[in-house]
């Protein structure tokens, strides 16, 4: 189960500080590779290598729900819901998804995550029929961005726009 759902107050969020990604001439990239509950898999990987892994630190970090965060920024709609969690994003969307319909808000129009080896199958499969039974379509390009629409022309356009499409990337309708 997603350690965001549990209840928690607080969860481990593990990091590289930017004096050590300066100190180290690691990849600029690395500065968004943050993970909730483990280090990045990706990151480790280099690290290792480079005999670096005493570099990474962990920090708790306060947990807020989609509710309480609706609720603190007095949230009453959502156009576009974007996340892009290292691994929990499948499961905050079903979570953002269930707290909007909960509450009567119009859904988003378009639904955008990033699916990639930090995702388990299973939750990726869950949140996919999830937004599916809420009227969804699925789109994907051929990196690791998913794009849910509920307006066809409005997606396509986006997906087609050049902040995509000067990434050589194809979208395609699931």
């Amino acid at each position: 189960m997603c350690q965001l759902r549990q209840k928690k107050k607080t969860v481990p969020v593990y990091f590289i500080p930017p004096k050590a990604l300066k100190e180290y001439n690691l990849p600029y990239l690395f500065r968004g590779c943050n993970r909730v509950g483990q280090p990045h898999e990706t990151v480790m990987k280099t690290l290792r290598a480079k005999n670096l892994t005493h570099i990474v630190r962990k920090k708790d970090v306060p947990v807020l729900t989609p509710g309480r965060i609706f609720d603190i920024f007095k949230v009453k709609s959502i156009k576009i819901l974007k996340l892009d969690i290292e691994g929990f994003d499948a499961q905050l969307i079903t979570d953002f998804l269930t707290e909007i319909t909960k509450r009567s808000m119009p859904l988003p129009r378009f639904v955008i995550y990033e699916e990639n080896v930090l995702s388990p199958e299973k939750h990726i499969s869950h949140a996919e029929n999830f937004v599916k039974n809420l009227g969804y379509d699925l789109y994907k390009t051929g990196s690791e961005s998913m794009y849910y629409g509920l307006t066809d022309k409005l997606l396509e356009d986006y997906i087609g726009s050049n902040d995509r499409t000067s990434y050589g990337e194809e979208a395609y309708k699931v």
